[in-house]
């Protein structure tokens, strides 16, 4: 519903006034684009900013040739008080592979601080590694001196809503509290990735109603898709207000994206800038962002924030990590620095090129355990941790695959088959009809089920199931004999014995 009411708006192209927006200053290409987003934290009445900066790869210079050709660069952050004290900094080192050198590419990084009430300014210098040019930005901030009704706006690319247990976040996005997004300065859009979502944090000490109305709007403040308002009852204490919605048919350019949020009797506007990109140049940077995650192991790595660094070191046991080396990188005190080196290590050990080409074994791993996550998550569980999950991202998509609905006393059940190697299978079922498939039996090392086929599934199930694997009908029958119960084994020894 909202994304044709906002089609047709766009098709109509109709104009009307709207008050002053103030001004933005769009940054060029060759820029550094910095951007603070400021949250409140009604504990200890604090501001919480989250500030971006996105370094474009134009600025750097290639060293070297040929396939080591890459480029390096540090960013460094101070955050200056009134006073001109340094209320908090932090420095980054990066580099990537020269290929990546292409227009629309950037990095991101992203620093977080608590301030009280006050003005700050955030001092941000890039220096290239190759040629030692420095180019400095500020960017202030003020801090909320009082309570807020509403935060900033934020703009991402994406965004969903982690299980509560996990911690962990995908490389590329940023987390605030469940959330989980992918955003930058100012955010782009294209043809391949029309989508935007959004994010505001409303503040309230006591239960509220609420209707946020967003608008589409050019620079100079002109409406260009009005959205319907969105009703929602805040909870004492705050709550959050979210969306995704599409934005394909809005050409090319810079746009504003307006808030209107009416807590009770009061009014908030907020606003954040986003850009539509031309085709050629968001299919370029699509393409540079990509490529990113198949460099050396070292590229990789030191591109990824540290939550991205715990999360990609958290599934290592499912690729062979011995509990010694997950002792190791849990140990109290260890820096991003040593986080990264440790990771870069372990890989080295599973680099089919040696770190003459991309990793394929790490790029494939990580690539299936985005995909567990994104289809096997259970109820507060990420995806890897479940039992079908942790197969996938160990071992990929089965070869073949059987499934079977719930019939008569067996659940639904699913098989899957693997001819790599010597061969090996799973079996799930889904014990609580609840989609909550438990690895039932295999004959895969390194994996164990938790239960009798036949106790689980019925003796009938159990022979199809065997046949369909290409073994003896009462293969899970000899297997599981000693330890059926006595009206089971009985039934089952009339037929195999």
């Amino acid at each position: 519903m909202l994304k044709r009411h906002l089609a047709a708006a766009l098709l109509a192209v109709a104009f009307t006034g709207s008050p002053a927006v103030p001004a933005v200053a769009w940054q060029r290409q060759d820029k550094v684009e910095l951007r603070a987003i400021r949250f409140f934290a009604p504990g200890n009445g604090q501001t919480t900013v989250l500030a971006l900066i996105q370094v474009p790869y134009s600025l750097t210079t290639p060293i070297g040739q040929g396939e080591t050709a890459h480029i390096a660069y540090s960013v460094s952050v101070n955050i200056v008080d009134d006073l001109g004290k340094v209320y908090a900094k932090e420095e980054f080192f990066r580099h990537a592979p020269a290929a990546f050198r292409v227009p629309g590419a950037s990095g991101m990084e992203e620093l977080r601080f608590l301030a009280k009430g006050g003005n700050y300014h955030m001092v941000v210098a890039v220096k290239d590694s190759a040629t030692g040019r420095a180019q400095t930005d500020t960017l202030q901030v003020e801090a909320y001196a009082d309570a807020p009704a509403a935060s900033d706006l934020l703009l991402a690319n994406s965004m969903r809503i982690a299980p509560a247990e996990d911690t962990s976040s995908l490389p590329g996005e940023t987390a605030r509290g469940s959330f989980r997004f992918v955003t930058a300065p100012v955010v782009r859009i294209d043809l391949v990735h029309s989508n935007i979502a959004y994010m505001i944090e409303a503040y309230s000490a006591q239960e509220m109603t609420s209707s946020l109305t967003l608008s589409v709007r050019t620079p100079d403040g002109k409406v260009m898709a009005p959205l319907p308002p969105i009703p929602q009852k805040i909870p004492a204490g705050g709550g959050v207000l979210k969306g995704e919605f599409s934005l394909e048919g809005l050409p090319s350019g810079q746009y504003l994206m307006h808030a209107s949020l009416k807590l009770g009797s009061q009014t908030v506007e907020r606003t954040t800038p986003f850009m539509v990109s031309e085709a050629d140049a968001a299919l370029s940077a699509s393409s540079a962002s990509a490529n990113s995650s198949r460099g050396t192991d070292e590229t990789y790595f030191n591109s990824l924030p540290e939550d991205s660094i715990d999360a990609a070191a958290e599934v290592l046991p499912l690729y062979g990590a011995t509990k010694r080396e997950t002792d190791v990188y849990k140990r109290d005190g260890m820096t991003l620095a040593a986080k990264r080196a440790f990771l870069i290590q372990f890989w080295q050990k599973y680099d089919p090129s040696k770190g003459t080409g991309p990793n394929t074994n790490r790029i494939t791993f990580y690539s299936q355990v985005g995909y567990a996550n994104k289809n096997f998550g259970e109820r507060g569980r990420p995806g890897w941790k479940t039992d079908r999950g942790r197969v996938y991202a160990r071992l990929g998509a089965p070869g073949d695959s059987i499934y079977a609905t719930a019939d008569g006393r067996a659940p639904a059940y699913l098989v899957w088959q693997y001819r790599i190697g010597r061969g090996s299978w799973f079996i799930f079922a889904d014990r609580s009809n609840s989609n909550q498939y438990t690895l039932v039996k295999t004959n895969s090392p390194g994996f164990t089920g938790s239960g009798s086929v036949i106790e689980t599934l019925t003796f009938e199930v159990s022979e199809r199931i065997a046949i369909g694997l290409g073994l003896d009908q009462c293969y899970f029958a000899k297997q599981e004999m000693g330890g059926l119960s006595a009206a089971v084994r009985g039934t089952t020894s009339m037929t195999c014995n």
